[in-house]
Parts: C-alpha cells; structure tokens; sequence
C-alpha cells in the first residue's frame, strides 16, 4: 500500500475506515469543527443538552429542589437561555406517588400543563384473554430508543431522573456498567437539546464530599455538572455547592435555602402539607463544610455518650466509697478500692475532673490529697422530727415532726465515736465486676441525747434501727440515693420481722 507524501493530500483523500468490529473510524480536521458558547438552562447549575447530577442524603431537599427548579422550568423563569420561554419536562420518580409529586410541583408554582410522568406498562391478557396494562420501570439501557421518541414528541427540555441508579441495569458500582448506560443517555440528551437531571444519594462519612456519591465514580465523571446538597443538623438550613462544572467559572459557588411547609389543596376536599424551597441565597460556607461539620458533631456526641456512660458508673463508685467514709477519704485509699472494684485509677481522675461541682481534691500534706463530697449549698436543711397530726402541719412542709431524733455535732462525733466496719459496695451484686471491697473505717455514731439537731450531711446505715417508722418513710419519700436505699431496707427488715412473729404465733 503506498501513500501520497503530501500530508495534506492524504488528509483530503482520507475516508472513514470500518474495522472489524463493524466500526468506522475518521479523525475530523480541528479547521471543520465550530466553536458554540455553552448554554444554561439556568446558570450556572443546568447546562443545556447535558446530564447534571444532584446528590445528597435522604432528607437534604435534593428532590424538592429538583422540582423546584422544573417548576421554574414550566413558568420560563429559569436565569438561562430560556428565561422567558416557558419549556416541557418530563419526570421519571419511582420513590414518591404521583400525587406527592404534584403536590409539590404545585407548592413550587408549576405550570401543571407542561409536566409529564413516566408510566410504562407491558400489554398483557388476563385469563379471560382481555388486554390488561402491567405497570413496569423504563430501563436507560434497554429503552433508549423508545425514550428518545417518546421525549421528542412531548418536545421535552428538561428531565428529572429520581433516583438515577434506579434506571439502570447492572452494577452502579462497576465503572463498565454505568459507563453503559450513561454515556448512551448524555449523547441522547445532545441529539434532542434536552437537559437531564439524575438524583444520587450520598454515602455516610465525612472526607471529600464528591467522593460520597453512592455508586461508582464514574457518575461524576460522565456528568458536566455536579451539585452537592448537604443540611445543618444544628440551624436546620439546606447548602448547595455546584461541585463540578465542565464549562463555568462558577464552579465552587454555594447556596442556603430552607425548607418550610405549604398546605396544598387535594381533589378529595382536604389539604396536605408539602415541602418547599424558601428563602435561596448564595452562601459562602459549602455542601461539603456542612456534611464534614455533622460529621464531626456526630463523631464527638458518640466520643461523649461513651465517656459520659463509663464516668457515671465510676463516679457512682466514688461517690458510694466517699459516703461510706464521712464523705471523705485519701487518695491512695480511693485508688486502692478502686482498683480492687475493677476501675482504674485514670477513670476515677476523669470522673472527678468532669464532676468537680459533686467531689473536690484537697492537699492536706504534702504528696498527700483527699477527696471530698461537695455539699451542695442550696440543699434543704434536713431537720428531721416526727409527725405532729394532719392539721398542725404546713401544707407545703414534709420535714416538720412532733417528736426529735438527734444526732451529733460535728465536735461530738470526733470526740465520742465508736469506729464502725463498712463493706457496703455500690455495684450490684449480680454485676461480674461487682466491688470487693476491703473494710474501711466509718467513724460516725449517732447520740440521742440531745434533741433539735440537724440530719447529718452523709447517712450511716447503723443509725436506722433507731428511727420511728414515720421517719423512714419520710426518708422513702423526700430523699434519693442511700438514705433512700437504707430507709427502704430498714422497713422491708422491720415488715419480715413482724410477718415471722404473726407466723409463730
């Protein structure tokens, strides 16, 4: 085979080459092809004759401001090349009803004339060998050229396809697959100058945002426009960032938008509330910012309920332990119970750390610390005398009794007490780290000697059985924690006592 040297020549003489695979092959002289300025159907976000995706995750308003901008379509609204010429658009939706779909088209002010749905059916016969509709799904892959048709003869501008992977065949994480289907539509979309819209949910996570869209990557490289939607979980407020645009300047800009309810008149004589876009502005924060900022938000609330889970169960330990023993006690003994009861000493400085309103540290020597309960200042003042009768006493006042029970002044307990061995443990017994702890020494008694006094600020289980029963109860009552739990014990020991004396009877 011989060629003519002239390499002008021989690109005159070029003919296509068909290879064989059936296909002909040409190259085209750069000097033939015209250059034609893009156009919007609304700018900078929709170019005309191509596929534009929309993604984000369930509840961001990605459909309601899809339809808002096909009810924009309709009106001739749209800031594009068609701004003032009201166009057809056609939705394929398989997640919402018809009649949501309307009713939100008619909350954003569609003109309901130009909108079409997609209804296809298979032609079947029922056993009595009548013709019967069989609703089905349109395929991209396998109706493309019914589609073609079917949208040049509504004169179709503008397509919504929600959700976009649900027309697809095959495997939406398999380049080939959605290469498949894609490229076919987007040259579709150029033969008919119409603009198409695909809806794609995001994946979770925080990172590139771009890089969440649900399927394989190839549904952003084959669209020319990509838009990210993402909410603020604090304000509420909807962002959309144009992520990729194949032929603007633009691309990077954002928007804010809201979401308020409309109520909408229904053909039943009712109404039904429907979302709609409200309030859209630029914005300088972006989609991604915003799914990055939840992101963070969620890891740190997850960080904190876990924190917060393990401090509160060692911070009941150290509060039971300190209780035990006056309400205070050193630091080595605190880390000597607590590491025998299963907790280490760092969850036990934690705890104390995020609770110093409940348990304060205090150097009394040197190298030496003692923890201390925190009284809290505006607690009651906790007199406790006995029932006096139903009409002498205040109606808002359960702490006044006829009687007194006493207890002693804090100069008489370090003067006359009598130590006492306390293992009490505050982990239930049934829990397989359940404390065991070694005696500490309580020294607190109680002298009823002396009448009026006040109800000492930490309880001692071996006061109790010195208590009337209307003080126990009142105590079941009126107070929480261990003096709750030794009151109710002290009345269950005195009702067994009594059943087993009826019994011998």
């Amino acid at each position: 085979m011989s060629y003519n040297n002239d390499p002008f020549t021989k690109l005159q003489a070029a003919q296509p080459v068909q290879s064989k695979s059936g296909k002909y092959l040409q190259l085209t002289p750069a000097c033939d092809v015209k250059i034609v300025a893009p156009k919007y159907l609304d700018t900078p976000i929709l170019p005309l004759d191509m596929l534009t995706l929309i993604s984000g995750r369930a509840g961001t308003g990605k459909s309601t401001f899809a339809l808002y901008k096909l009810a924009q379509a309709t009106t001739g609204t749209l800031n594009g090349d068609y701004k003032g010429k009201p166009i057809n658009v056609a939705i394929f939706a398989r997640e919402d009803t018809l009649g949501m779909q309307c009713a939100r088209l008619k909350a954003a002010g569609a003109d309901m004339s130009r909108v079409f749905f997609d209804e296809p059916y298979f032609l079947t016969k029922n056993y009595e060998g009548v013709e019967e509709h069989v609703d089905t799904v349109t395929s991209i892959t396998e109706d493309l050229e019914a589609l073609e048709t079917v949208l040049a003869s509504h004169d179709i501008k503008l397509a919504l396809i929600d959700p976009l992977n649900s027309y697809m065949d095959g495997d939406t994480n398999r380049k080939d697959d959605v290469r498949k289907a894609l490229d076919p539509l987007a040259r579709m979309a150029q033969r008919l100058n119409t603009s198409i819209i695909g809806i794609l949910h995001l994946n979770k996570g925080g990172g590139y945002a771009s890089d969440k869209i649900s399927g394989s990557h190839a549904f952003r490289d084959v669209a020319r426009s990509v838009l990210l939607v993402a909410k603020d979980d604090e304000t509420g407020k909807c962002f959309i960032t144009l992520d990729k645009c194949q032929y603007s300047p633009e691309q990077g800009a954002s928007w804010t938008f809201q979401l308020e309810s409309v109520k909408i008149p229904t053909d039943d004589n009712s109404t039904m509330s429907v979302a709609r876009i409200s309030n859209l502005e630029t914005s300088k924060t972006s989609a991604g910012e915003i799914i990055n900022a939840n992101q963070m938000r969620d890891i740190d609330a997850a960080a904190n309920a876990r924190l917060e889970d393990s401090t509160s169960d060692v911070l009941a330990f150290i509060i039971s332990l300190l209780e035990d023993n006056g309400g205070k006690l050193e630091t080595q003994e605190i880390k000597k119970e607590a590491i025998a009861a299963g907790y280490t000493w760092s969850q036990c400085t934690n705890a104390r750390a995020r609770h110093k309103e409940k348990i304060k540290s205090t150097q009394v020597k040197q190298y030496v610390y003692m923890w201390e309960l925190v009284k809290d200042p505006t607690a009651e003042q906790n007199t406790f005398i006995t029932l006096i009768n139903d009409d002498k006493r205040e109606p808002n006042d359960s702490n006044t009794f006829p009687t007194f029970i006493t207890f002693p002044k804090e100069n008489e307990k370090r003067d006359a007490c009598t130590p006492v061995i306390n293992v009490r443990s505050v982990r239930n017994v049934n829990d397989s780290n359940a404390s065991r702890l070694s005696p500490v020494i309580n020294v607190r008694s109680v002298n009823t000697s002396e009448p009026n006094s006040e109800l000492p600020q930490y309880p001692d289980k071996k006061d109790f059985p010195n208590y009337s029963t209307e003080q126990l109860e009142y105590l079941v009552n009126n107070k929480s924690g261990l003096w709750n739990l030794y009151a109710s014990e002290e009345i269950n020991k005195r009702k067994n006592s009594e059943q087993a004396k009826g019994a011998q009877k």
